[in-house]
Parts: C-alpha cells; structure tokens; sequence
C-alpha cells in the first residue's frame, strides 16, 4: 500500500528535470522509469515521431514477434504520463553548464517548420477563399 501512495505522490510532485535524447525504445523506456520515480521528463526527438527504427519494423529477432505489438503500448504510456513532456522534431545543438546543472540548446528542425508553415498557409488560405 506504501508503494502504491509513493508513486501517485511522486507522478503528483515532480522532484527534478531530466532531459532523454532519442524517442525509440530505449528513450522511451528510459523516460518512463525516470518519469515513474518521480522526474520531469523532457524526450527529444528529432523525427516528427517517436518510436525509432523499431515502429517501422514488422517482425523483431530472435522471437519473430509482431515489433508494433511491442512498442504500441509504449507509445500510448510516454503519450500519457503526466510527467513526460514528448519534443518532436527538435534536435540538441549545445549543452551548457556543469553536469547535474546543465542547461540544453535546442531548435526545431528547419523541414518540420517550413512543411508546418506551408500546412498553415494552405489551410489559411482554403479558409479566405
């Protein structure tokens, strides 16, 4: 009963920031650990999605098993844990200060933000006509 009081007290009050580089199954798995223990976590992902080579596999080795099977409720946990905060399309460009008390750079990619403007500009201009 302790346990179960401990982990809705620490998805509640975040105790600390980390930031996961790379949304496939590691960085997934790794930001729902840290996120479970009671963190803020901040996944970076530079594809417009997470998932990594292993949503677009259809069989994984050595069991033959359905990889989306695998992954799918992976996706729908980091998707839905109040602590994890998914970035897509960002990429980290520099890291400042000493560890523990670091601070990361980071921008969009240029090809995801011109597609979205030119997704805006022909839904705003569907809309004028």
């Amino acid at each position: 009963m302790s346990s179960t009081s401990n982990q809705t007290n620490s998805v509640d009050n975040p105790v600390g920031a980390v930031m996961v580089v790379g949304g496939g199954i590691a960085g997934m798995q790794a930001s729902l650990d840290l996120a479970d223990q009671g963190y803020k976590v901040y996944l970076i992902e530079k594809e417009t999605a997470i998932g990594g080579k292993m949503a677009q596999l259809d069989k994984t080795f050595p069991t033959n098993d359905c990889a989306m099977c695998t992954i799918s409720p992976k996706l729908v946990e980091v998707g839905r844990h109040p602590n994890i905060e998914i970035l897509t399309g960002s990429e980290v460009v520099d890291v400042t200060g000493p560890a523990g008390d670091f601070s990361p750079g980071s921008r969009p990619n240029p090809v995801i933000s011109a597609w979205k403007t030119a997704w805006l500009v022909t839904i705003a201009w569907m809309y004028v006509r």
